[in-house]
């Protein structure tokens, strides 16, 4: 089930990259044909087989790296904290460059999605 998510992500990818192209009409169209046809699919519990295996069976899955994203927006959160108390900055000081670093990674990492995973520097907050 993983590897057919993969290959409609692959797919879905493809197709929305003809949006840039020379005939953006008809790769809209195909967007929204795949998109129903996903949807349609899900909605009949059918997760297993969003699109058609024969029409995916040519794309190599996408791999899902968010787990490993999230671990280096942690473990860069945290070392820039390290670092940044190093520095012997006043507080005041040392909290804005903390988050300035946390979103700075957030943008790095995640693209325009960054915003969805500031709960990550929740786990950063001092006290209860």
């Amino acid at each position: 089930m993983r590897r057919h998510a993969g290959q409609v992500v692959a797919k879905l990818r493809t197709a929305e990259a003809g949006l840039h192209g020379d005939c953006p009409q008809h790769a809209l169209e195909e967007v929204a044909g795949l998109v129903a046809t996903i949807a349609e699919q899900y909605t009949r519990s059918k997760v297993a087989t969003l699109l058609p295996v024969g029409s995916v069976a040519d794309f190599e899955p996408v791999r899902d790296r968010e787990p490993i994203l999230v671990g280096v927006t942690v473990v860069t959160i945290a070392g820039g904290a390290v670092a940044v108390s190093l520095l012997d900055l006043p507080d005041v000081a040392s909290g804005a460059v903390i988050v300035a670093v946390a979103v700075l990674m957030l943008l790095v990492l995640f693209g325009r999605r960054w915003h969805r995973y500031l709960p990550i520097a929740d786990m950063f907050k001092p006290g209860p």
